[in-house]
């Protein structure tokens, strides 16, 4: 059962709802991200699915979803004291902005030529980024203010750049009524278990440490674990497209995340 959803998720995890071009304006590199012409249909039928499954998540239509896009930048960009992004939208179709410098964490972990030592401490800093992110807050719209939280924080929308990391590509998103801890622990799992597809079963105990060494906020470990326990242990088909693993990885995986102990306590 679990083998057969998986090949269902690795087959949804190839859908592509956005086409990706490179472009110079006014000397600097954009990006132009265009939803594609079956986006409007796709949208549609993914929401019914996510929120069968029961997700916790949904697919931002055009218009939403460059606004969230353009909230989430102008909230990083005020983290960081620098000036606004140039952010524009031809259409309700398209979403240009300024080209993010580096290599997906993604490219970068499936590499054999990088060292073990550069992957994790690229993971490292898309770790520190992530929670970097959930300081923030943005306009969730009709008058709602909170933290940020990705939707899909798997390692493919994170560019490395080392020492630095920076998350892209916000047209999903969580739905505003879930808790804040529940958001923000989806967000770590996603990345968690998307980078534990790319690494050595022997490599795991590491990479729960340097997760949980992270989550310093109050509540944040105790909640994720919880999760992890229970309503993680038989994922779901939009969890297995984020992270194709096999059921022995990430078995291993989520009991050394379940032991492994955070700086400073022990559990």
């Amino acid at each position: 059962m679990y083998e057969s959803q998986r090949c269902l998720a690795a087959v949804l995890a190839r859908c592509h709802l956005h086409k990706i071009r490179y472009i110079d304006q006014d000397g600097h590199t954009a990006v132009v991200k265009s939803r594609r012409a079956y986006g409007h249909i796709a949208i549609q039928l993914g929401n019914f699915y996510l929120q069968l499954q029961k997700c916790g998540v949904e697919i931002l239509r055009n218009g939403e979803w460059i606004r969230w896009e353009k909230a989430v930048q102008n909230a990083m960009d005020v983290a960081d004291c620098n000036q606004k992004t140039e952010l524009s939208s031809g259409d309700s179709h398209t979403f240009t902005r300024r080209h993010v410098p580096g290599s997906s964490l993604r490219d970068l972990l499936k590499e054999d030529r990088y060292p073990e030592q550069l992957k994790f401490a690229a993971i490292e800093w898309a770790v520190d980024s992530l929670c970097q992110l959930h300081r923030l807050h943005a306009d969730w719209g009709s008058g709602v203010i909170q933290s940020v939280s990705h939707g899909d924080a798997t390692i493919n929308n994170v560019i490395v750049d080392l020492p630095k990391a920076t998350w892209i590509d916000f047209d999903m998103r969580h739905l505003p009524e879930l808790p804040e801890l529940d958001r923000h622990t989806d967000d770590v799992r996603a990345l968690v278990f998307s980078a534990a597809v790319f690494l050595p079963d022997s490599s795991f105990p590491r990479l729960a440490e340097i997760v949980i060494a992270a989550l310093t906020v109050r509540g944040l470990l105790e909640r994720f674990r919880e999760r992890l326990a229970n309503e993680w242990m038989h994922p779901d088909t939009f969890q297995m497209a984020q992270a194709p693993l096999p059921w022995y990885a990430r078995d291993l995986l989520t009991k050394l995340l379940l032991v492994s102990q955070q700086a400073g306590h022990s559990f």
